[in-house]
């Protein structure tokens, strides 16, 4: 849950936000009011965490109140800061609204990339919800464009994915946004009995517990159909339903496509009282938008009337007011996209700013735990990563096992070759240790000094003998001369390993203490030599 990234957070700055999640959507001016704490909070850490969530959902809620230019203000702000903190939900929904909005001013190429965009994050962090919805939205803008088949199947991949993750928070609202999708393709198809069919689907919640916006979008398409079938009657019965919806206040952004091909559906009906009545409702709440794609889009159907009742006096009227806005829009685009630009160009530098420090930051962690020697892990590494092998074991009830061996006599060879000797001497033996890894689940690492660990898992006191058996041969087979060991002329291991399946109380350091205890007791017996025992007959 997104409320989540608040939970270690001091007491209240997790009720800001979640007067956030209480009020969106319902009381913009309580909503509005929280995000500003947020914002005030964030600036005093500074915490890019928190404002990033916070200028999201004050956006979102500018967008619900048809403010676009502060909405764009906003998202801009938060699109900056959600990158860099890992908010990829709220970033794969901001390239959402980026879409919506670039749709919104008549640029679709801009719109299909913010999407696409969109769409990457959602599918690489499994985000369904913001897939689904992304992919209506893409399905919707080929369907503008007259691209059926495309269109339908974006709708039938969101079908899918709902059909498969039926306990989605927003699942029923979305549902009906793909019904709404698909019937639209169907109607463009000419075949209204299979738009029918699908309208029939979207009724499978209660109407009278419908939201605003799938309200009124459900009655749209009712009329539509109904039209489409011939049926006036019902068609009449329709509009008279989205008539008293549109009267009230409601997002225009998220539904004037909608909108727009019920007004068409008016026009070809011949519902010219209604068409006009719906017409001057959506320039009204245009006009307080600001976004003049809309008041051109409204044109358009108001120079279709006038042609088809030979008003020419309407028809040039409307003709010189769409060429005005048409060179409007024309410079509103060019400064949007330059402002699109600028913020593509702002994201991409974080993102490389990003890489770069992650990038630093394993090197730098990579480098801590390596031995500056032997390349191999160092104790640091190997405290980590035995620890986590033998919870593994433990709750897979796998064996875990631990080798530890040093070099025969290797002080008497560091006194009389040298240290630089020593130091070939040491990475040679460690390149023979560090082969080992080769075979799964090994894992191995420099203790310290001429000491050296292997980890195992899933390897029994016979496997772990069988590889403990390899290592000396190779060690043997260097034949690295060591004329002051009293085990052999050559630089020689002794080697001591422990196994079995935790359980009880046991721990790493009780296993490691066994093996060296093996390690011991197979010295005083026989250098260049190893012993391994099963760890409940170690402590029997």
């Amino acid at each position: 849950m997104l409320f989540e990234v608040f939970e270690h957070y001091p007491k209240s700055i997790r009720d800001s936000a979640r007067r956030v999640f209480e009020n969106r959507g319902m009381d913009p001016e309580e909503t509005a009011k929280a995000c500003d704490e947020l914002i005030a909070a964030g600036k005093e850490g500074p915490d890019a965490r928190i404002l990033g969530f916070a200028y999201y959902y004050k956006a979102e809620n500018c967008y619900i109140l048809n403010a676009p230019e502060e909405f764009l203000k906003n998202i801009m702000m938060a699109m900056s800061l959600l990158e860099g903190t890992g908010q990829w939900e709220l970033i794969a929904r901001a390239y959402n609204f980026m879409g919506i909005m670039s749709m919104s001013r008549g640029n679709a190429p801009f719109a299909l990339d913010y999407y696409l965009t969109a769409l990457n994050y959602s599918r690489k962090y499994e985000i369904v919800d913001v897939e689904i919805m992304v992919n209506i939205n893409i399905g919707s803008l080929h369907h503008e464009f007259g691209d059926k088949e495309t269109s339908r199947r974006y709708f039938e991949e969101s079908l899918h994915l709902l059909r498969h993750n039926p306990k989605l928070p927003e699942h029923d609202e979305l549902l009906m946004n793909v019904y709404f999708g698909l019937i639209d393709n169907c109607l463009a198809r000419h075949d209204p009995q299979m738009a029918r069919n699908y309208l029939e689907m979207s009724k499978f919640r209660d109407q009278d517990r419908l939201d605003m916006i799938s309200a009124l979008c459900l009655h749209m398409m009712e009329a539509r159909v109904f039209h489409a079938e011939i049926k006036k009657q019902l068609r009449d019965n329709a509009i008279a339903e989205v008539h008293e919806i549109i009267m009230r206040e409601f997002p225009l952004l998220d539904v004037f496509g909608d909108l727009y091909q019920y007004c068409e559906m008016l026009l070809d009906a011949e519902q010219y009282e209604e068409l006009w009545d719906t017409i001057k409702r959506l320039e009204k709440l245009a006009s307080g938008t600001g976004v003049h794609y809309i008041q051109k889009r409204l044109l358009e159907l108001k120079i279709r009337y006038y042609r088809i009742h030979s008003d020419n006096a309407g028809y040039l009227q409307a003709a010189g007011l769409y060429y005005e806005l048409s060179m409007m829009l024309e410079k509103e685009n060019s400064v949007m996209i330059g402002k699109m630009l600028n913020m593509r160009n702002t994201l991409e530098e974080s993102a490389k700013k990003q890489k770069a420090m992650k990038e630093e930051s394993e090197a730098f962690k990579a480098k801590s735990e390596t031995d500056a020697l032997t390349g191999l892990a160092n104790r640091f590494r190997l405290h980590d990563e035995a620890a986590s092998v033998f919870q593994e074991a433990r709750e897979k009830k796998l064996y875990f096992g631990i080798e530890i061996m040093d070099v025969d006599y290797f002080k008497g060879f560091n006194d009389n070759y040298g240290h630089q000797a020593g130091d070939r001497c040491i990475k040679a033996v460690a390149d023979m240790i560090g082969s080992m890894q080769e075979k799964p689940d090994v894992f191995a690492a420099r203790y310290g000094g001429d000491e050296f660990v292997l980890l195992y898992k899933g390897y029994d006191k016979e496997g772990i003998e069988k590889v403990m058996e390899e290592l000396r041969g190779k060690i043997v087979a260097m034949a690295m001369p060591h004329e002051y060991s009293k085990a052999a002329s050559y630089v020689t291991i002794s080697q001591g390993a422990c196994c079995g399946i935790p359980s009880g109380r046991e721990s790493v350091s009780d296993y490691l203490e066994a093996a060296d205890n093996m390690l011991y007791q197979i010295k005083e017996v026989s250098r260049n030599s190893y012993m391994a025992c099963e760890y409940k007959n170690f402590v029997a």
